[in-house]
């Protein structure tokens, strides 16, 4: 039996207050043992009525578990989580968004498996919390960030809304990049430099959130513009030798050029694949429909496919030329 460790949870929040109670509601009710674990919450600057809900939770669940509240201007969820773990008494950090609830398990599920000292953490399975919106009911329907990212070589990653890193190997590659100012890639980036120090993840279906998801369509195509800025962030820091703050003069000018060159191609591959968007159309709508949807889901869930793909490549576009300004660049 692994010996049971301090946790430390981590939860950023901006602009989630109700949300956030119900999330720090089914924390304090975990079979974990409730003096082996606190629980952080980072306000990142929200302007809603957080502050106060936050500190009327922490009076009402005192004698429930340690909650430790601390704020910031607006920096975005990377810099909030690193405030986080710096004031983390825990060996290992928990991480969970402010809008999921967890299952009463949770801590004894999202923290197995650390008896090996080269598993960097381990992510959990987040399920659709059903609500009457339709764009509630795609995300469902695309299993939005259900799990953690699966290829041939394994776990790619594991994402921070749902899942635990073992706080040293956190602090060993620098914590998260806090050149991610919006929530999108962050997370993939962070275990791109964990798996490269030689540490790998798993996956534990039984560690079960509950997250509502979008439930309009300007924060899922705005997500969406998210992961394509982040996705050009993490291509540029893999990738990319070169930025546009390591270089002056005639060497900028070149430089300049080059990555203007590149937004062009960018955005005629974004244009082309758009034609290829509009030509699956009809295909995924009959597609889904004989799989048993209505012909109004068919037909709606695949325009918000092609809406979300090309928010996906506007960021892209956007991350790639912003990315080059913040001086992302491979590390040697």
């Amino acid at each position: 039996m692994e010996e049971e460790k301090f946790i430390s949870v981590i939860i950023p929040t901006y602009n989630q207050g109700p949300s956030l109670l119900n999330c720090i509601n089914a924390l304090k009710d975990q079979t974990y043992t409730k003096s082996s674990y606190e629980i952080i919450i980072i306000n990142d600057g929200s302007t809603d009525e957080t502050d106060v809900l936050v500190k009327s939770a922490i009076n009402k669940y005192a004698s429930y578990c340690t909650i430790v509240y601390l704020y910031q201007q607006r920096k975005g969820p990377a810099a909030a989580r690193n405030l986080g773990i710096k004031h983390a008494q825990g060996t290992i950090i928990a991480s969970i968004d402010s809008d999921c609830i967890a299952i009463k398990t949770w801590l004894e599920e999202i923290t197995k498996w650390y008896s090996d000292s080269r598993l960097a953490g381990v992510g959990g399975l987040t399920k659709p919390l059903i609500t009457s919106s339709i764009i509630n009911e795609y995300c469902s329907h695309i299993r939005l960030n259900d799990e953690p990212y699966i290829n041939r070589t394994g776990i790619e990653y594991i994402i921070t809304g749902n899942a635990s890193f073992r706080k040293e190997y956190l602090i060993l590659v620098g914590l998260f990049d806090e050149r991610y100012t919006f929530p999108g890639g962050e997370d993939p980036e962070l275990c791109y430099r964990l798996k490269k120090a030689g540490y790998y993840f798993q996956y534990n279906k039984n560690a079960v959130v509950f997250n509502p998801h979008k439930q309009t369509l300007y924060p899922l195509l705005k997500t969406y513009y998210h992961y394509g800025k982040g996705g050009s962030f993490l291509h540029l820091s893999t990738c990319s030798v070169w930025s546009l703050t390591t270089n002056t003069h005639l060497k900028f000018n070149y430089y300049f050029i080059k990555a203007l060159c590149r937004a062009i191609i960018i955005i005629f591959d974004c244009m082309v694949g758009s034609i290829l968007d509009i030509v699956k159309f009809p295909l995924k709508t009959l597609l889904r429909y004989g799989n048993g949807l209505s012909l109004r889901s068919s037909l709606f869930f695949s325009l918000l496919d092609n809406a979300i793909v090309l928010s996906y490549r506007i960021g892209m576009l956007a991350g790639y030329w912003e990315g080059k300004r913040k001086g992302i660049e491979k590390s040697t």
